[in-house]
């Protein structure tokens, strides 16, 4: 602790201009990064595992009470909720927290920026997440609307998620 002490201020000059100088270049730091590197799709996959666990689960419970169809649905919907419904909902959400980012300079004011993120989110993830019971409306069988579905759902998730056209919308700050 003294090594470090004498060290400070022989580089700060004393222990409060070395707090003082800290404080701004971590501040300087943060609003400068954070928020300004890739999150990788592959962590997003990882996270988003156990959704894919209970979809998969509903699968398995659906074919030890005998219904296959229901079965086969669930099992392959998963798959496309899970590679296209949720990296679609969370670019969304994404999205329209990059617009919202600058403080309100009142607290209640950003904790309604953020329940309108929220509120923002909401009709996509129903559009996405709905879309496979809409699709049914097309095809005599589940398992063919779910496999439809979720190739629509993983195509849109991946051209959305690996978009230049979305990246340089939100500045490059998202993804």
């Amino acid at each position: 602790r003294e090594i470090v002490t004498q060290c400070v201020g022989k580089w700060f000059g004393d222990e409060e201009q070395f707090e003082a100088a800290a404080h701004t270049w971590v501040s300087k730091a943060f609003s400068e990064q954070l928020g300004m590197h890739m999150f990788p799709l592959w962590l997003l996959l990882v996270v988003s595992s156990p959704f894919l666990w209970v979809s998969w689960d509903m699968a398995v419970s659906h074919h030890a009470i005998g219904d296959r169809e229901d079965a086969n649905f669930w099992f392959i919907a998963s798959v496309g909720y899970w590679l296209g419904a949720v990296p679609t909902c969370l670019a969304w959400a994404f999205y329209v927290a990059s617009k919202l980012r600058t403080p309100c300079g009142a607290r209640s004011w950003d904790c309604l920026a953020n329940l309108l993120v929220i509120a923002a989110s909401v009709p996509v993830a129903v559009v996405t997440f709905g879309f496979p019971v809409l699709m049914e409306s097309f095809f005599d069988q589940l398992a063919v609307s779910a496999a439809a579905s979720s190739a629509v759902l993983v195509t849109v998730g991946l051209l959305i998620w690996f978009s230049n056209v979305f990246q340089h919308a939100l500045g490059g700050c998202w993804l």
